[in-house]
C-alpha cells in the first residue's frame, strides 16, 4: 500500500521527465546524442569494474 501511494506522489514527475526528455531529444543534434550516449556508457562501465 506504501509503495502505490508513493507511486501516485511521484506520477506527475514521470510525466514531467518524459515530456522533458522528449523535448531534449527533439532539439539536439543526433551526433550529440549519439557521443552522449557513448561517454555515459563508458563511464558506467568503469564505474561497474571500480
Amino acid at each position: 500500500m506504501e509503495t502505490s501511494i508513493i507511486s501516485l506522489i511521484l506520477l506527475p514527475v514521470i510525466f514531467a521527465g518524459t515530456r522533458v526528455g522528449i523535448w531534449l531529444v527533439s532539439i539536439i543534434k543526433e551526433e550529440t546524442y549519439r557521443v552522449f550516449i557513448f561517454v555515459t556508457t563508458v563511464i558506467s562501465a568503469i564505474y561497474l569494474f571500480v
